[in-house]
């Protein structure tokens, strides 16, 4: 990765990732643009994608479901994260250690 912007609004967090040349197929480009949630559960940092884009190509819906299993399983990892406590609101995203 290169960069990664994101926004929020209420409930809803959007990523636009910047990708090194070559991760991404030319005709596609170098960003790819995700939208979805975050929450915790368990103390572990959760991501629930609702759709991804690159170039012309999107992917909505159950079509995520096994990109989302592989995320949140590595964010479950012991040796990869912390308990986490996540809140969001209109334009912030707050991430707290979890007491």
């Amino acid at each position: 990765m290169e960069s990664i912007s994101a926004w929020f609004e209420p409930g809803v967090i959007y990523l636009r990732v910047d990708v090194k040349d070559g991760v991404l197929p030319a005709a596609v480009g170098d960003k790819l643009a995700v939208a979805g949630t975050v929450s915790a559960a368990d103390g572990k940092l959760m991501l629930d994608l609702s759709e991804a884009s690159a170039g012309t190509y999107k992917v909505e819906g159950s079509a995520l479901a096994p990109i989302n299993a592989q995320i949140n399983s590595a964010l479950a990892n012991p040796n990869l994260g912390v308990p986490v406590q996540v809140e969001t609101a209109e334009g912030t995203l707050t991430l707290s250690m979890a007491q």
